[in-house]
């Protein structure tokens, strides 16, 4: 079909082409491998655009050719909405889809580690199914390990009060790491009620993710890349009346971290320093935001890489200096020292980037970083650094080293030059 397009572009106007890797049924029914039949090439090439993926090549006036040569008049469906594998943003795009158009799934499941996401989607559709208005009459919350799922069975099944729709959210239940009989329930669950499961951890063969993909729709939220941080950052600064450079909100999201729970609460404290003025600089950034540990960690292990021993203590002691615990600062360098390692295999192994932040779990932005600081350290020497930091960590808790000469030994011997 693209051969055929460009053809046409190229002004061949050939009214018929023979292009078959096949044989095409004549209309006597006769097989004849050099029929002429006319082919709509730009029609073809429109429906490829679309995705249509038919894998036979002989597109003859919308039929298509069935494995055996045979004509069929309908291609292969679209694959199912739900069995899509999606990003975040996806996912959050067809839950809006689906609450703006006020059509519902009986049952959502919505995961994964960012809680600032799983928390707004809920919310959106708490306020999308009950109409914005409260309902508490026809809204149930249950939360925690040790729900009763036939209480949960008898609230689904009770009609709602003067309303559409009967909402039940369910948090944390740990129902999706084992066996209960609500995923046999939901089958036959009236079309009134409808169940969001808000969940950190699930089991992809877990009856009930199985039910719940069957009938529903999963949302996995899990951080979002560097790009659309940034885009979310700046409209919290922009909602609060304030503007930022693009290199502002880079220099803040490394201090801030991936977080989006940290990032809105960081972001309110700017918006409030920032007061009268409309433009957030990074002075502002350094005066009030506070720089999560590990991005400490990270410069730490950067300025060891660099052999710059002087600046790898100092910012030890900077993270003493605000109360940080000296056995948590190096489990935390013999953390990173970890993920280096992991990252060189991963990637001489030729892993994608995406998974490689998963099998990190760090935020898919932070892995160029991760490439770029391990490709300063031999394999070995990050070895002897884990098995050195975890021989200091057993000498610190029989009591024969004490904790803050332990974390400068590590420094000290790995940032000599």
């Amino acid at each position: 079909a693209k051969r055929l397009f460009y053809q046409r572009r190229a002004g061949d106007d050939c009214k018929e082409s023979n292009y078959h890797t096949g044989a095409c049924a004549s209309p006597g029914g006769s097989m004849n491998t050099a029929c002429e039949c006319k082919i709509d090439a730009k029609r073809l090439f429109y429906q490829r655009r679309a995705g249509d993926d038919c894998k036979e090549s002989n597109y003859h006036t919308g039929a298509c050719a069935s494995p055996g040569g045979s004509m069929n008049t309908r291609s292969p469906t679209a694959e199912p909405e739900k069995h899509k594998k999606k990003g975040t943003c996806t996912a959050m795009k067809i839950i809006k889809e689906h609450i703006k158009a006020n059509t519902y799934k009986p049952v959502y499941l919505i995961y994964g580690t960012e809680a600032y996401l799983k928390k707004l989607y809920r919310d959106k559709l708490k306020s999308g199914i009950l109409g914005g208005e409260g309902d508490d009459m026809n809204y149930s919350h249950y939360e925690g390990k040790g729900i009763d799922g036939n209480e949960v069975i008898r609230m689904a099944d009770t009609m709602p009060f003067f309303a559409e729709h009967r909402l039940i959210v369910i948090e944390e239940s740990g129902w999706f790491k084992s066996q209960n009989e609500i995923a046999d329930y939901l089958k036959d669950m009236p079309d009134t009620t409808v169940i969001v499961f808000v969940e950190s951890e699930v089991d992809k063969r877990n009856r009930l993710f199985k039910a719940v993909r069957d009938i529903g729709y999963i949302s996995e939220m899990n951080g979002m890349d560097e790009a659309n941080l940034k885009v979310f950052a700046a409209s919290v600064l922009k909602s609060g009346g304030k503007k930022v450079t693009a290199d502002t909100v880079a220099y803040f999201l490394q201090r801030a971290g991936s977080d989006m729970n940290t990032i809105q609460n960081e972001l309110e404290k700017l918006i409030c320093y920032a007061y009268d003025r409309e433009v957030v600089t990074k002075e502002d950034v350094d005066a009030v935001c506070t720089e999560q540990i590990t991005g400490k960690i990270f410069q730490m292990t950067e300025a060891v890489s660099q052999k710059n021993q002087k600046r790898a203590l100092a910012l030890s002691y900077d993270l003493l200096a605000l109360r940080e615990k000296p056995m948590t600062i190096l489990y935390l360098l013999i953390r990173q020292f970890n993920l280096l390692l992991q990252a060189r295999d991963l990637a001489s192994r030729s892993v994608p980037g995406a998974e490689i932040a998963k099998r990190l779990g760090v935020p898919p932005f932070a892995v160029s970083k991760y490439m770029s600081q391990a490709g300063n350290f031999k394999e070995s020497v990050l070895k002897d650094a884990i098995a050195f930091g975890t021989d200091i960590e057993e000498k610190v808790k029989t009591g024969r080293m004490e904790d803050q000469i332990g974390v400068e030994m590590l420094i000290i011997k790995y940032s000599e030059a």
